[in-house]
């Protein structure tokens, strides 16, 4: 998870000030389609194409790469997640995060994964216990 926080950092940093209304809007639709996923598995699935999408946009080509060669610990890490926790508060979380994106607020975009990655590690949506 903590790796997932360092890749974000850079990809909100290099999206957040070139990002397009259209790009914008291919992320909350990618944040609807994982919010009525069926099971773990397709949540996972999509919430790591969210992630992969916001790496495209940074236009950094070895952001994606990155992620990519963590794609399926990551998805794991995802299906704990939806399997523990649903996927109502991550939803949120996501809504909370596309809000700072459409004002191209870089910090609280940040704030937003942080605090969803220590919720994640040691808070009410621990997936480790």
């Amino acid at each position: 998870l903590e790796i997932r926080g360092v890749m974000m950092d850079f990809a909100l940093e290099s999206a957040i000030p070139r990002m397009t209304q259209e790009q914008l809007d291919a992320l909350s639709a990618q944040s609807e389609a994982f919010a009525a996923a069926r099971g773990a598995e397709e949540a996972a699935q999509l919430i790591y194409e969210f992630d992969h999408m916001l790496s495209g946009y940074s236009n950094n080509t070895l952001l994606p790469l990155f992620f990519c060669s963590f794609k399926t610990p990551i998805k794991e890490l995802w299906r704990r997640y939806v399997t523990r926790n649903g996927v109502s508060i991550l939803k949120q979380r996501n809504d909370e995060l596309l809000e700072c994106i459409a004002r191209k607020d870089i910090a609280c975009a940040k704030r937003v994964i942080a605090d969803s990655i220590a919720e994640t590690i040691s808070g009410r949506t621990e997936i480790y216990g």
